[in-house]
């Protein structure tokens, strides 16, 4: 209720400690408001759960000194615990952020495992195209051995032919000459016994 309109702080304790005092007919009113203010939160130092702490003191806790003394107490307590609370908020703000910035940089590094996934495949691939290359190669090198070695043979067989050849064209060659030699020998054999008629 106090609280609908604009207002300082301070004045809405002191508006509320005056409803207390009316609601329970008591002089003896103390009240304590935590804060966060928007004017240091947007603007000014814009530092977020920065809180502030009023008191107001009616009655004996504005008179006894004892009463005095041991809500002074309470409130540097609740301005200690306010500290710690807002310490524990910015860390958590803290670590939320750091938490968004892990789980950026763990989507980052997942797509990078993915494409180091997908070249390991593309080299797995390509090593597997490289064996099946080399052993097409290896046949090839086979066959042209059994080529090699044919063709050896057939160069051979070549040179025998040849050799024979001109062996026979020897064998040809000395028949003829010994033919002709036969020849030769019966006409002077002839001719011997033709002289031996004679005489």
């Amino acid at each position: 209720m106090v609280g609908r309109r604009l207002q300082l702080q301070e004045r809405i304790g002191t508006d509320i400690a005056e409803i207390i005092q009316i609601i329970t007919c008591s002089s003896d009113v103390a009240v304590i408001i935590e804060g966060e203010h928007g004017c240091m939160t947007t603007r000014g130092i814009k530092k977020t759960g920065t809180k502030t702490i009023s008191t107001t003191f009616r009655g004996r806790f504005n008179t006894d000194l004892i009463l005095n003394n041991e809500m002074d107490k309470e409130t540097k307590y609740i301005k200690k615990v306010s500290k710690r609370s807002s310490a524990i908020r910015s860390l958590s703000e803290n670590t939320l952020a750091m938490t968004e910035d892990c789980s950026e940089h763990i989507t980052y590094l997942s797509k990078e495992m993915g494409k180091v996934s997908s070249s390991v495949s593309g080299a797995v691939l390509i090593t597997n195209s490289l064996n099946l290359h080399a052993n097409n190669i290896e046949d090839i090198l086979v066959n042209v051995e059994m080529v090699s070695k044919a063709s050896e043979v057939d160069t051979m067989t070549l040179e025998i032919e040849k050799t024979s050849s001109e062996v026979l064209s020897n064998i040809t060659y000395l028949t003829s000459t010994s033919q002709n030699t036969a020849t030769s020998v019966d006409g002077i054999l002839e001719g011997i016994n033709k002289q031996n008629t004679r005489m």
